[in-house]
């Protein structure tokens, strides 16, 4: 890394790279640029940047990005496609013009519309669409607030549904900032009729109205405002002069926030955090100042090391896995992680653990292959600046982040962190996430221990249920398409409200498989997407989890569609394979299974198999239950 960031240096820089062809090497150095310092001057250099490189070679994904609203949008373009581009995102945006969101929408000969978006991003003032609860407030009687709520409320709803008539864009709006200096002054929290009270009616009544649209989101512009304070965020001479309201400051903070979004709609959050010890979960060396010797406790530093602690549980309960990687005495670590009175995280709290004298990247990668998982899942937080810039050159897919100061800020920088593995989702299988994984550990010794593999197959009990979509069951479907990358043929992507609509549909049907066996629930770890045809049934989507992968489940799971497919009376049953830099492991699949090549298309392989050739059956070491059942 460069000691200090430049334009000229990073155009030169990355320039090089391309030029040998080197697209993710220049992709990482672009990264690498903007974590280093980023500037407004190099937000513009990497925007431009970002056309320039091959999306298979560097393993970026393309997203179709509008941004509608009241104001000025364009300033914040260069800054979301630079930091898009860190999170391996390359975006093509178009801007309404101002205040025109409405009519983008309405007009079928609109830009919006020509340009047929993957996500709309809708920044609406209040000032404009009702400009009475922010300008006259206290004229309005109690029955002409709740009448301009309502409208406000009606003019989301009109533009979600027309959308919806042509578009399934996935949809983020701005919720509405409060004035600040509410009308009232001091006494207006005290109101049940103040302006504070009206603003956060609106809000809930557009969080209401999104929540019962699909794919619909808001924005708590609160809590960014909160984030950076008032002063920082408005830029009251911009918007005299370009109907721009917002700072530079805040359409940077803005811009990290959709990019979150984008990252949970591509599939692209993290996985796992892997941790070092002395120095990053408590204070000291183990090693050197004994378990009773390092700083972990109520008094300071020693709290500050608990309370960071408290942020790492609460991850691991939204379904983060949590690993060490640590240059360490085991002996010693482990009587810390067992024994500490005021140790909040325990051994079970861990995935995967790598406490030893080995190279540290050797052991990230021997933790990805334990977990199942790829690196690019990871996120590696260490106190080390040595050990950071060695984890960074030696595997730069993954996220690594420098944790070191004063003891007090690093709860807040790692709190900043937990946005890379924000999901759309929230299910059973996350609280549960790092049991399941640690009960991997017993599967892999039974696999040992057996005399072959189909003694270890027979010895797991495996029970599998399959069964059609449910409703209970879609927030686990859509977060299948959206984690699953390695056992995915297509890795189409799905929000919640997409599949069930898939669901709803006469031409879809959708199925699940649960896996239990002898050491426990396995959880909902396959998921299939069949579209139907008078004499086809084509496979839009067949996955599943990495926790399944190597015991024959997936031929259960296929030959249950193959009878599916008889069922129907098809003539054939289509497959496609669209491969990825990490979905290698299923180029075969089908062709495993007796499928034929039936085309190469541009994304990839068709694969056929005709009616009269479906002979697979379950393997006689899972025990089947199917619909109906």
């Amino acid at each position: 890394m460069p000691q200090t960031v430049s334009q000229s240096d990073f155009i030169a820089q990355t320039n090089a790279l391309i030029a040998q062809g080197e697209h993710h090497r220049a992709w990482v150095q672009a990264r690498d640029y903007l974590e280093k310092e980023p500037t407004l001057a190099l937000y513009h250099a990497v925007a431009k940047f970002a056309d320039q490189l091959d999306r298979t070679a560097a393993d970026l994904r393309d997203v179709r990005i509008a941004l509608l609203g009241s104001f000025t949008l364009d300033p914040i373009v260069p800054i979301l496609k630079a930091q898009a581009l860190s999170s391996r995102i390359v975006a093509d945006t178009y801007v309404g013009q101002f205040n025109t969101w409405q009519q983008e929408v309405l007009s079928e000969a609109s830009g919006l519309r020509r340009f047929n978006p993957d996500v709309i991003f809708l920044a609406v003032r209040a000032e404009e669409l009702a400009p009475a609860l922010v300008q006259r407030f206290l004229h309005l009687q109690e029955a002409e607030v709740d009448s301009h709520i309502a409208s406000t409320t009606a003019a989301l709803e009109n533009f979600l549904n027309a959308l919806r008539r042509w578009s399934r864009a996935k949809v983020v709006v701005h919720s509405f900032l409060c004035p600040i200096s509410p009308a009232l002054g001091i006494l207006d929290h005290q109101s049940p009729n103040g302006q504070s009270i009206a603003f956060r009616k609106l809000n809930d009544a557009w969080t209401d109205t999104a929540k019962s649209t699909s794919d619909v989101w808001i924005i708590d512009c609160e809590r960014l405002l909160g984030e950076i304070g008032w002063s920082r965020w408005y830029d009251g001479r911009l918007w005299a002069l370009a109907k721009m309201p917002i700072s530079s400051v805040a359409l940077e903070r803005l811009a990290m926030e959709y990019v979150k979004y984008l990252r949970a709609f591509l599939g692209l959050a993290k996985k796992v955090l892997a941790l070092d010890l002395d120095n990053t979960l408590w204070g000291g060396v183990v090693g050197e100042d004994g378990p009773d010797g390092i700083q972990l406790g109520p008094d300071y530093p020693g709290s500050a090391f608990v309370e960071l602690q408290r942020v790492l549980i609460n991850l691991h309960d939204r379904g983060v896995l949590l690993a060490i990687n640590s240059k360490n005495n085991a002996a010693d670590a482990s009587e810390v992680l067992e024994k500490h009175p005021s140790m909040i995280l325990r051994p079970e709290h861990f995935a995967a653990m790598r406490i030893n004298w080995q190279d540290k990247a050797q052991n990230l990668r021997e933790l990805a292959d334990e977990l199942n998982l790829g690196l690019d899942s990871f996120v590696y937080v260490d106190d080390s600046a040595q050990e950071c810039e060695r984890i960074r050159q030696a595997l730069p897919q993954i996220s690594t982040v420098h944790l070191d100061g004063e003891p007090a800020n690093r709860v807040n920088r790692l709190q900043r962190l937990t946005s890379l593995f924000d999901t759309l989702s929230y299910s059973t299988e996350d609280r549960t996430r790092s049991t399941m994984y640690q009960t991997e550990n017993a599967r892999r010794q039974l696999q040992n221990q057996s005399v072959s593999l189909e003694d270890f197959y027979t010895s797991l009990a495996m029970e599998l249920t399959i069964d059609h979509l449910t409703a209970a069951s879609a927030q686990r479907a859509a977060q299948l398409t959206q984690r699953t990358n390695q056992f995915n043929l297509t890795t189409h992507r799905y929000s919640e409200g997409e599949i069930v609509a898939l669901a709803q549909s006469d031409e879809h049907e959708i199925y699940t498989a649960h896996l239990r066996d002898r050491f426990g629930d396995v959880g909902t770890i396959a998921l299939a997407i069949l579209k139907r045809s008078a004499e086809t049934l084509h496979i839009d989507t067949f996955l599943m989890s990495c926790r399944a992968i190597g015991r024959t489940v997936e031929t259960a799971f296929l030959t249950f569609l193959l009878r599916r497919a008889t069922e129907l009376g098809v003539r054939k049953i289509v497959g496609e394979y669209r491969p990825t830099k990490k979905n290698g492991l299923v180029a075969e699949f089908y062709a495993q299974h007796g499928f034929h090549i039936a085309a190469q298309t541009e994304g990839g392989t068709l694969w056929y198999l005709n009616a009269d050739e479906f002979r697979w059956s379950y393997p006689r070491w899972v025990q089947i239950h199917t619909p109906g059942e």
